[in-house]
């Protein structure tokens, strides 16, 4: 079956023959979006409105994505054919394959030498290269999050149920809401939500796979910052405000035995100043160690609002010397700086991982990460009916792990992962015992990750980390 739709939403849009109404109708809502050409004006009417239009042209958009000036021109910008991608908790997560622009301005208004006619087709261009959105499903934040913003007992109610149902226009995280500014004009008219939609920029993809007679669905979630956006021969290092260039969430889920467990790692360029001149590669440090001290605690501090723990991890080439000048320049401010619950760590992996050899990579995240990996734990939710006797049993020795060293040692972390043992202190105990009762679990660190432009290598060792997460997650799971 063909993936890719076109014109098949819930959404209808008139344009009056006068060329000074536009009317979009929603299938499941009982008012009408209206937009005066004229003044611009944005409000909600009744439905019967429709019957007084001499309609000219119907569109049937799957999404309004919100209203874009160009050149001081104004567009209603929708999705005009879609990719299902798959589901999660039911609801549909769809691709933007093509878009349309219905002009919110009269045919006769003119401007010398304005037609936008190439910006147009290169912003259609830019909404096809991965930008993804559903109705039901907040794509710009993590399971975990989501749970952290619902703020209720999960005791008297089913936590994935609650999580699946929830508005997608509540607790959005604002920097993977890429289309937020197409949506300023909605909101500041205070109309219903239904005609707003939240689009990410990034990668999704969903899998079903079937193991020892269990469905199992494997999910993948790649959220790109809208800070300090752009290539890397335009955007590196980090801003005044904290942003790193080429900044993204990727979130794991995994659907099994009624239990839904999620991992989330960061990419981002190098948290310091640096700009390289592209003609002789030759790095430049912008600003000096003190001058970057604050925008570094900054960079810190945003990661550290939804993970107690950081682990650093710089893949730069220690022998190259201008790759090894950023990795100076970052390994700094953890001398001058005073910084809690954060780890550096540099491994070359250019140099240990020449000709596509990684064993040198997963002997590496054994013996220095695979304890701290456990430690950091991952977000899990399950049913209260869900016995976790039944799972919190140590492993066998399963195929999985037959190729670990120190089989034993890593089942008894596979099962402190899931159980949550990773501190005797009072509070920790208290707070596990609270997560227990609530069938959730936290992920409590999380691995930022970094090599020159954050691309291939970073994209090699994050696969070699969530690889160990799934490795954990299926072998206690049979």
């Amino acid at each position: 079956m063909d993936k890719v739709k076109e014109c098949e939403g819930d959404y209808r849009l008139f344009i009056d023959d006068s060329d000074s109404l536009i009317v979009v109708l929603h299938l499941t809502y009982s008012k009408v979006l209206k937009i005066d050409k004229k003044t611009g004006e944005i409000t909600e009417d009744d439905q019967s409105i429709i019957s007084n239009l001499n309609i000219s042209n119907v569109y049937k958009p799957h999404a309004i994505l919100g209203i874009i000036t160009i050149n001081k021109l104004s567009y209603l910008l929708y999705v005009d054919k879609y990719e299902i991608v798959g589901s999660i908790n039911s609801s549909d997560i769809f691709k933007v394959i093509k878009t349309n622009f219905i002009p919110l301005f009269n045919k006769d208004y003119t401007r010398s030498g304005t037609t936008n006619d190439i910006e147009i087709q290169n912003l259609k261009n830019l909404l096809s290269l991965g930008f993804y959105y559903s109705f039901k499903y907040d794509l710009s934040t993590s399971r975990q999050k989501k749970q952290q913003n619902l703020s209720i007992n999960i005791n008297n109610s089913n936590s994935i149920k609650d999580i699946s149902n929830e508005n997608c226009m509540e607790n959005i995280v604002t920097k993977y809401f890429w289309n937020l500014s197409l949506n300023k004009k909605l909101f500041e008219a205070k109309v219903n939500k239904v005609w707003s939609i939240v689009c990410i920029f990034g990668y999704v993809n969903i899998q079903k796979l079937v193991l020892s007679g269990e469905t199992v669905q494997l999910s993948i979630i790649s959220r790109r910052s809208c800070n300090n956006p752009g290539i890397y021969n335009y955007a590196k290092g980090i801003s005044d405000s904290g942003h790193v260039a080429n900044y993204v969430e990727t979130e794991i889920i995994i659907s099994i035995k009624q239990k839904i467990y999620s991992f989330v790692i960061l990419r981002g360029s190098a948290p310091v100043f640096f700009d390289e001149d592209l003609s002789n590669s030759q790095i430049l440090i912008k600003k000096n160690a003190n001058l970057t001290s604050q925008a570094f605690i900054k960079h810190l501090q945003e990661i550290q609002q939804n993970f107690k723990f950081i682990m650093m991890m710089n893949l730069m080439n220690e022998k190259n010397l201008e790759e090894d000048c950023i990795s100076t320049s970052f390994k700094t401010q953890f001398e001058i700086n005073e910084i809690n619950n954060c780890k550096y760590h540099q491994f070359d992996l250019y140099n240990n991982c020449s000709n596509d050899n990684f064993a040198k990579l997963d002997k590496y995240i054994h013996d220095n990460l695979l304890k701290i990996l456990v430690n950091f734990n991952c977000y899990r939710e399950e049913s209260k009916d869900c016995k976790d006797s039944k799972y919190s049993k140590d492993c066998q020795d399963s195929k999985d792990c037959k190729d670990s060293k120190d089989s034993k040692e890593i089942n008894k972390e596979i099962k402190e992962i899931l159980v949550g043992k990773d501190s005797n202190s009072s509070e920790d105990t208290k707070n596990e015992k609270n997560k227990k009762e609530s069938h959730t679990y936290e992920q409590k660190g999380v691995f930022r990750v970094n090599c020159l432009d954050s691309l291939d290598r970073t994209n090699i060792f994050q696969s070699r980390i969530c690889w160990q997460i799934l490795l954990i997650i299926v072998s206690i799971s049979f």
